[in-house]
């Protein structure tokens, strides 16, 4: 028996204990003792061919796929006839591209399902070299017995995570490999240089994006009169001196948040800072090859001699300007919505005004302000889980209230019981307003989750809270208006990196759930100001992490998929033919969008 073989022999000997036992024997690899047993707590099974995860090909214009490609065909150049592959995979451990030298190979490959769109990360395939590089995020290997699986004991890989050198983010991974019994110690430093040189090619091609983001705004600041511009796109933000000095503190994120978003909807125009006393406006002209955008912003004049409008609008402005300081956020959406509580504010005394929107999107607090701005010296709360025992006792002592107060809310109307709201809404219809003002809220999660139409007639005025996943650049506004309220007499800071983490995140939870997390991460805090080490642990940014912020429109296209799915009761097939594509298609966007199972 050779060294290789008696090797070999021990490890499968030391691995059926471990699966038999559950203990190590010696002479195996501490990294693939951690990886067997991470594959064994995932409940990958040990025998025949695990159930791998098919999302479909990711097509070939992927910037990952083109930096790789060249490198990968040039090692087969040199490989020669020699029983070879290559095998490139994205951050998700799914295979983008697959290069093979050799009939053996091809069919060792063929046989473990190694095609583009099929994933091997550890959690489904158990110990490989694809998965267990995106795990360790470091080069690794794995030789036949040291596989969890045994059908994929006759092959032997090396492989290294891509690593961008702009970023540091973890791009994929490339394998190179061979049948188990051939050496695969020559191929670490072929490997070393390949997973560099596509580094390389992965910068070059971002560096492209950013030279066409730069060529077109200095192109635009050649032409014309001096006017205030900026560029931006996902990674740069440029601007030219006009323009610095108008958009201030604004970040890079929330800038870019906007114009991406302006782009998404084919606005022609984008307004930063909306509502407040630094509102910009400015003229968007996207890039055409890339992600991007020029913006030629109004002149400094038209907004510093800007005169103040008369009348209710000036006013209106005014409100809309204290409302933001106490309810922040200078989204496009969240303007909308403090605009329509101006006007409510600004009716004649005696209105009435419905607040929806989903769980903890901020009603109650919006509710408060309008009251606080409307002036109420004396505000009287109800909440409607108090009518479930006796409704009609309820409302009377609303109506007691209701003659010696300014104001009057009525929290939570959505969990009155049908009836009830049924005569909820007959007791509004009669209730004499004698000059106060009545604001109710209603969660509604969704559009079909609405107030019902006789509760919705009995107010004048109706503003839709939107969930913070649809105005996430309020999130650094928000985030600094409740660290500015903490407790002990000294408001708490928080570094750009963790605010870019929050923003990155989804919010189901909405308002409510960000303020938790930062009330966990202020405690936590060492000092005054918030690290991203200091966020809790599901927040943190982890090494390989699978999180990615979605765009706005990819945010609607994750929508429209999951109503598809949902009418189709789960059945992707259907919801694939009512979305009028491939199955594979829908597959891939699941995956890509964080809706596969």
């Amino acid at each position: 028996m050779t060294g290789h073989s008696a090797g070999q022999a021990k490890i499968a000997r030391a691995r059926e204990v471990f699966l038999t036992e559950g203990r190590v024997a010696t002479g195996v690899r501490p990294e693939t003792v951690q990886s067997w047993r991470r594959s064994a707590q995932a409940g990958v099974s040990p025998a025949g061919h695990p159930k791998l995860k098919f999302v479909g090909p990711a097509g070939s214009d992927t910037a990952l796929l083109r930096a790789a490609q060249p490198v990968a065909e040039g090692l087969l150049a040199d490989i020669g006839n020699t029983e070879f592959t290559a095998v490139l995979t994205d951050s998700e451990a799914c295979v983008v591209g697959r290069w093979v030298a050799g009939s053996r190979m091809r069919r060792l490959m063929d046989g473990v399902f190694a095609h583009p769109g099929y994933v091997f990360d550890e959690p489904t395939a158990g110990t490989n070299v694809l998965g267990t590089v995106i795990e360790d995020r470091r080069m690794t290997s794995v030789v036949g017995a040291e596989h969890f699986n045994e059908s994929f004991a006759s092959c032997a890989a090396i492989g290294a995570p891509i690593i961008h050198p702009a970023t540091g983010q973890v791009e994929g991974v490339m394998s190179l490999g061979v049948p188990l019994g051939l050496p695969i110690g020559l191929l670490l430093p072929i490997l070393t240089r390949a997973v560099k040189e596509v580094g390389t090619r992965l910068l070059s091609g971002y560096a492209g994006e950013d030279r066409a983001l730069l060529d077109a705004f200095l192109r635009s600041d050649r032409r014309g009169p001096r006017r205030p511009r900026l560029a931006v796109n996902g990674r740069l933000l440029m601007a030219n001196s006009l323009a610095s000095d108008l958009i201030g503190s604004q970040g890079h994120a929330a800038l870019w948040e906007q114009v991406n978003r302006a782009v998404a909807d084919r606005r022609e125009t984008v307004t930063f800072g909306a509502g407040t006393d630094h509102e910009l406006t400015g003229v968007l002209k996207p890039l055409e090859i890339s992600d991007g955008a020029v913006v030629q912003l109004s002149p400094p004049g038209s907004i510093e001699r800007r005169r103040p409008r008369a009348g209710r609008a000036a006013g209106r402005q005014d409100i809309v300007a204290g409302l933001s300081r106490q309810v922040p956020g200078r989204s496009e959406a969240w303007t909308a919505v403090l605009n329509s509580s101006a006007k409510a504010i600004q009716a004649p005394a005696g209105t009435r005004l419905l607040i929806t929107g989903p769980s903890g999107a901020g009603k109650r607090a919006l509710a408060d302000a309008i009251l606080a701005a409307a002036g109420s010296p004396r505000i009287a709360c109800f909440d409607a889980r108090d009518a479930r025992g006796d409704c009609r006792a309820w409302l009377s002592r609303v109506e007691d209230d209701w003659n010696s107060s300014a104001a009057v809310q009525l929290l939570r109307l959505d969990q009155l019981k049908p009836e009830d709201m049924e005569m909820t809404c007959r007791w509004l219809d009669n209730l004499v307003s004698a000059g106060r003002m009545l604001v109710g809220t209603f969660r509604a999660d969704s559009a079909a989750d609405g107030p019902p139409a006789a509760l919705v007639a009995q107010f004048e005025h109706h503003v839709a809270v939107p969930a913070l996943d649809r105005r996430r650049e309020d999130i650094p506004d928000i985030v600094s208006r409740h660290l500015s309220q903490g407790a002990g007499g000294g408001s708490v800071k928080i570094d750009a990196a963790s605010v870019r983490q929050l923003m990155s995140r989804d919010w189901p939870g909405n308002v409510r759930q960000l303020c938790r997390v930062l009330m966990a991460a202020r405690d936590s805090a060492d000092g005054r100001t918030i690290f991203p080490e200091d966020l809790p642990e599901p927040y943190q940014a982890k090494s390989g992490s699978r999180h990615r912020r979605l765009t706005y429109l990819q945010t609607a296209e994750r929508d429209a998929l999951s109503a598809a799915l949902s009418a189709a009761n789960g059945n992707r097939r259907s919801a694939a033919a009512a979305l009028g594509i491939s199955r594979s298609t829908l597959y891939r966007k699941l995956s890509t969008l964080g809706l596969a199972e």
